[in-house]
């Protein structure tokens, strides 16, 4: 299969091409000083979605394509490129049950990613705004939200908010008529697509959304890398496995590349039988490495927290919750591959 003389950057982000006898997309192309390190291109398996490293040389152009190339836009229906960047993780915390923690986790994160001096972004979709009012964001105008670029294929992504070290694009109540809009116009690719220009501004991406399955979290998947679900450690949390599974499996219709990175059980108590039985059946279901160690339910700090509109590793840092945040972080970071130093936490 070799062919010295074949270049994928002559072709465009998604083209066909075969690697050892299998269809292929090339999803990504990396610059001279990637190929110059030993990292040429990166393919996409057709068939399983698989990502894989190869040599310009072990890769040849399909000339009889077996289906369209995917419309690389996002604006057609055919549109499937996976938006993962070579050094930024955009990572989705969802679940379509509310109370369970997604924008605790969001805050959270940010927090502990900011203090090890990471570039950090979080997307608040949802309209209730805790993301937003929780990082000490009080004051929100309906520009300043992702909603000008669901509207919009002209509009940029807006300036976001600085806020304890990291930057918030914030939500809240006018997300709603965003919600009804985006539905209307069926537009599922115009967070991804801004997100595909602005590669390189952060180190990570974390979008909080909404307790339900609609048009927001939508936008947030196909925009993203990777999925987070925050589960109760409730047996009411572990029937909602099957749904963020079946999700996921929606999404990759139009996102192939995404990929559940943790389940994180939350709201833990440890010293109730119940809790104890369901984290054993969560251990049973979730494959090996997908499973975050609990969170403890400790109301007091986080309640505190979110009030101060601080991440609970800048409010109380040498308080259990804050050592929870880091070793959660550090877990997510593994998960994803982003690499990190944590004080405070084992690698």
């Amino acid at each position: 299969m070799s062919n010295p003389s074949f270049c994928p950057t002559s072709l465009p982000v998604g083209a066909y091409v075969e690697w050892q006898g299998q269809d292929a997309q090339i999803y990504c192309h990396y610059p001279e000083s990637q190929r110059a390190a030993g990292r040429d291109c990166e393919i996409e398996l057709t068939e399983t979605g698989q990502l894989v490293t190869v040599q310009y040389a072990d890769l040849n152009p399909i000339e009889a394509r077996p289906t369209p190339a995917p419309d690389i836009t996002g604006e057609g229906e055919g549109a499937a490129v996976p938006v993962r960047q070579d050094g930024m993780r955009v990572i989705t915390i969802s679940n379509n049950a509310g109370g369970v923690g997604k924008s605790t986790i969001a805050v959270s994160l940010a927090g502990v990613y900011a203090q090890c001096c990471k570039r950090v972004l979080v997307i608040d979709l949802d309209p209730q705004g805790n993301a937003t009012t929780w990082s000490g964001i009080d004051e929100v105008r309906e520009s300043q939200t992702v909603h000008p670029i669901v509207v919009s294929e002209e509009a940029p992504l807006p300036t976001p908010i600085q806020a304890n070290g990291y930057e918030v694009l914030p939500g809240g109540r006018s997300l709603r008529r965003t919600e009804k809009v985006a539905a209307t116009l069926e537009e599922k690719f115009a967070l991804r697509n801004r997100l595909q220009q602005a590669r390189g501004r952060w180190d990570i991406v974390l979008i909080d959304t909404p307790p339900s399955l609609g048009q927001l979290t939508t936008i947030a998947a196909i925009a993203s890398d990777y999925l987070i679900a925050p589960i109760s450690a409730a047996f009411k949390g572990v029937d909602a496995l099957g749904g963020v599974t079946a999700f996921v499996e929606e999404i990759r219709a139009d996102h192939p590349a995404l990929d559940i990175a943790l389940f994180v059980p939350t709201l833990y108590a440890g010293h109730h039988g119940n809790d104890r039985e369901a984290y054993e059946v969560l251990r049973a279901h979730v494959p090996p490495g997908r499973l975050a160690t609990p969170i403890p339910y400790r109301k007091k700090y986080w309640e505190e927290a979110t009030k101060a509109g601080k991440p609970i590793t800048l409010y109380a840092p040498a308080t259990g919750p804050a050592q929870d945040a880091r070793r959660l972080a550090a877990e997510v970071a593994l998960a994803v591959g982003l690499s990190v130093d944590i004080p405070g936490v084992e690698p």
